[in-house]
């Protein structure tokens, strides 16, 4: 998998970085502020915003918890750090506010994409919020066997008759990742609200 081996130093360069830009903006849907789930945590930059924001409480998911000093500073009645895969996490439905998956998803395997993607889904309450990316066809990473790609159509289908899609946005560019290797760069922004 592509960020497997290089995952700590990627924790290392984005701890304390800003939240992404489309976190914030999917803030301004989520009314109510109980429960946040973070998907992929990484450096727990947004389960730390999501505590500033006001949620009650914040779920953090990533496969190793990287990010345990400061999972120890943030405070234990309103934050838990669990170590699983998206894949094997499990989703309770109708449950969370908020889900919040910035381009953690394409690292789940295709062969069980669909079903964890369904119950990623069905785990957000009425009137919660979905945020995160896709990865689009035309990604570079998109000869590992490992990720997740998906067509424009396909991406949007997901986002059944039960959500609102404010914002869905394809992006395409040649840029570099967090440290720094070239890549080229196309996917899908999603912020979905659930009816």
């Amino acid at each position: 998998m592509r960020m497997s081996k290089n995952f700590t130093q990627y924790v290392q360069v984005t701890k304390g970085k800003k939240p992404r830009n489309l976190l914030v903006m999917a803030l301004y849907f989520a009314k109510r502020r109980t429960l946040a789930l973070d998907l992929g945590a990484g450096a727990l930059t947004e389960a730390t915003y999501l505590l500033q924001e006001g949620f009650e409480k914040v779920i953090a998911v990533d496969k190793e918890l990287y990010a345990a000093d400061t999972a120890a500073a943030l405070p234990p009645d309103r934050f838990t750090y669990i170590k699983s895969t998206i894949d094997e996490f499990d989703f309770a439905v109708e449950t969370y506010d908020l889900v919040n998956f910035q381009y953690s998803l394409p690292f789940s395997p295709p062969a069980t994409f669909d079903a964890m993607f369904g119950r990623l889904l069905a785990s957000v309450r009425p009137g919660g919020v979905v945020v995160g990316q896709l990865f689009g066809e035309r990604d570079s990473w998109n000869d590992d066997p490992d990720m997740t790609f998906h067509s424009r159509r396909r991406a949007f289908e997901y986002l059944d008759e039960r959500f609102q899609v404010p914002c869905f946005q394809e992006i395409e560019y040649d840029g570099t990742t967090s440290l720094g290797v070239p890549k080229h760069w196309h996917y899908f922004d999603i912020i979905a609200l659930r009816k």
